[in-house]
């Protein structure tokens, strides 16, 4: 299993020591020690009674699809529609 840090910045100050929301850029998010950058969204879900599961969005510089993947994506999409 990944393991998955949400850590507040050192270098982050709020001059009124209150917060007003949570703000992505003022807390390092890393999975398996590798920092999520451009982060957009986040789902958490812990509870004692499942496994603890995290979902993050973020935005890509760029992104590489094999034509296979897509293929065999397109090929599941329509399965279900079938069913």
């Amino acid at each position: 299993m990944a393991k998955v840090e949400i850590k507040k910045r050192d270098n982050v100050s709020n001059s009124k020591g209150t917060s007003d929301g949570l703000t992505f850029f003022d807390y390092r998010i890393s999975v398996d020690g590798i920092e999520i950058d451009k982060l957009t969204g986040i789902n958490l879900n812990m509870d004692v009674s499942e496994i603890n599961s995290c979902t993050l969005s973020f935005i890509v510089d760029d992104l590489q699809v094999d034509a296979e993947f897509i293929a065999t994506l397109q090929a599941c999409i329509e399965e279900k529609e079938l069913k």
